[in-house]
């Protein structure tokens, strides 16, 4: 019924310079985050870190290539049933730019335009979280 005071993670969350968006699952069996940890695969990756029984949590691992790549994968969210990890990504550090300057109304076309370097929203099995769980 009450807030209590925000408590820092220790090292093995705050693995990057940068970390942020975590998703707790709802039942605390784990938490997903963005960072720019060294090592990964490239702007921002998402990491899992598992709830242990002493109350403890494991360090952060990489989801790997199957959900980050070289942009920056962010917003990580499980859907309620459990089967799916929605989260966002830019897939690609950079596009080149156009040929030639573009008019407003192809301006706006590229960018809406999946796949343009903005992020977009992906999901996959959530059977991927498992997979790297320490208790398999």
């Amino acid at each position: 019924g009450i807030y209590a005071p925000a408590e820092k993670l220790g090292p093995e969350i705050n693995i990057g310079t940068w970390n942020f968006d975590a998703f707790i699952d709802p039942d605390e069996r784990f938490l997903i985050v963005s960072s720019n940890a060294p090592g990964g695969y490239g702007g921002s990756d998402l990491y899992i870190s598992f709830h242990s029984n002493d109350g403890s949590w494991t360090k952060a691992k990489n989801l790997g290539s199957k959900v980050n790549t070289s942009g920056w994968d962010l917003c990580p969210s499980i859907t309620p049933d459990g089967k799916y990890l929605f989260f966002t990504s830019s897939g690609a550090t950079s596009i080149a730019p156009p040929e030639k300057p573009l008019d407003y109304s192809r301006y706006h076309e590229e960018l809406i335009r999946p796949g343009n370097g903005s992020t977009d929203i992906y999901w996959i099995d959530a059977k991927i979280i498992y997979d790297v769980s320490p208790r398999n």
